[in-house]
């Protein structure tokens, strides 16, 4: 079984969604909460994580992948039932 980061591979490179949606987030307060479903291997939590945002929620069915990226959200659960009271000023969902 491939490891995470190697199933859920990064897209720095223009035009993809990767790239785009980083650039949609830096018009956001670096204290946005930002909700990322889908989180695969934790590549767009690192990277906002890296320019500063603090607030990072994630959801991710994959339990290795969970494991794995959870050093980049403040909470990463299996599925949207924990965050259901909660509220996010962005939520994104790439490559799900």
């Amino acid at each position: 079984m491939q490891a995470p980061q190697d199933r859920y591979q990064p897209k720095p490179f223009i035009g993809s969604s990767h790239w785009w949606a980083l650039g949609q987030c830096s018009d956001f307060p670096k204290t946005a909460r930002v909700l990322d479903i889908g989180t695969g291997s934790g590549v767009i939590g690192k990277a906002l994580g890296e320019v500063g945002f603090v607030n990072l929620f994630g959801v991710e069915i994959d339990q290795r992948a969970r494991e794995h990226c959870a050093p980049h959200y403040r909470v990463i659960h299996p599925d949207l039932t924990a965050l259901s009271d909660e509220t996010f000023d962005l939520i994104l969902l790439l490559d799900v």
